[in-house]
């Protein structure tokens, strides 16, 4: 059709335990499991011109929605050890992610504008599921950390990753239907 749903870029929360193997001072392996929440979004503006007879939006979206999505992720990812200091140290990270999020609810949506009556018109309804049909899905990743010593009990690990997936495991139908 006409209207398209567009989308930017979001991010992606983690938390989880990883293990450490490391095969000198500089390199390792690391593994674990992790929890991710990560967000989805989509928006469409039809212009007023499209939409006579209906109140104007003022050049907002008529159309828009936010979820969070929940997945469980398996990390396998060398890491080199850099800048190191007795209470710590810097590591560059790459690797492998293997996901699921096959427990994740379908999500039924749909939106609705006012005419010059103010009686309320259906233009959106959707299907959505993130659930990649209850397959597993790899993704790559990279980044960097910050590790600091956590007296004899290990290290706390923050950092920043980026992960690429070619995977669309989010997947809906949607209709737009602009009245008249």
């Amino acid at each position: 059709g006409k209207y398209h749903l567009q989308s930017r870029l979001q991010s992606l929360f983690g938390a989880g335990v990883n293990y450490q193997l490391n095969f000198d001072n500089y390199l390792s392996l690391i593994y674990g499991g992790q929890i991710n929440l990560l967000s989805t979004n989509y928006y469409l503006h039809i212009p007023d011109s499209d939409l006579s007879g209906f109140l104007s939006m003022g050049g907002a979206p008529q159309i828009e929605d936010k979820q969070v999505y929940y997945k469980i992720a398996f990390p396998v990812m060398l890491s080199y050890r850099c800048l190191q200091k007795a209470n710590g140290y810097y590591s560059l990270n790459a690797g492998l992610k293997v996901n699921y999020s096959g427990f994740s609810p379908d999500e039924n949506t749909s939106t609705q504008i006012a005419d010059t009556n103010y009686k309320l018109q259906n233009i959106f309804t959707g299907k959505f599921s993130s659930d990649n049909n209850k397959k597993p899905w790899l993704t790559f990743c990279t980044g960097v950390a910050r590790n600091i010593h956590l007296n004899s009990k290990g290290d706390l690990s923050i950092g920043l990753m980026f992960e690429l997936s070619f995977t669309k495991f989010i997947r809906g139908n949607y209709t737009i239907t602009v009245p008249n």
